[in-house]
């Protein structure tokens, strides 16, 4: 059994819970593997694929984005007063449109907040909490 497939399943294994990092359990192989760093696998491992597909774990797919309806545009604006709700920016012509729960293909009004280029930023980093950018959206639909 490929170690690999241990960080998955490991009852059949001598190797419980371990996963090739470095490529040691590979030596019988004679040409370089596609590596995936994300889950510290080969992609081209059969016995990995084999078992994503038995498990029928599909590979994480990206949201799509939905584009956001000019009135909603409109609508967001003027509900901040043209002037970013978490800083004195007042440049609305750069202003980006934030989705409070993470979700591009959520365009309802009430999960939409725009601000500033660099309050997006932050938000997006971490530097400023959810919990605050909740309770602004709370405090500007009052």
């Amino acid at each position: 059994m490929c170690p690999e497939v241990n960080l998955f399943d490991s009852s059949n294994s001598i190797f419980p819970d371990t996963a090739c990092v470095t490529g040691d359990y590979d030596r019988e192989r004679r040409n370089e593997k596609s590596r995936v760093i994300k889950t510290q696998h080969y992609s081209e491992c059969a016995e990995f694929n084999k078992y994503l597909f038995e498990k029928n774990i599909k590979p994480q797919t990206k949201k799509r984005r939905i584009p956001i309806a000019p009135k909603f545009k409109a609508l967001l604006q003027k509900e901040i007063n043209s002037k970013c709700p978490l800083c004195p920016n007042e440049d609305v012509g750069h202003f980006e449109i934030h989705h409070i729960d993470e979700n591009p293909e959520n365009n309802n009004l009430e999960n939409l907040l725009m601000l500033c280029p660099t309050c997006h930023s932050k938000i997006t980093k971490g530097d400023i909490s959810i919990y605050t950018v909740r309770k602004t959206k709370r405090d500007l639909t009052g």
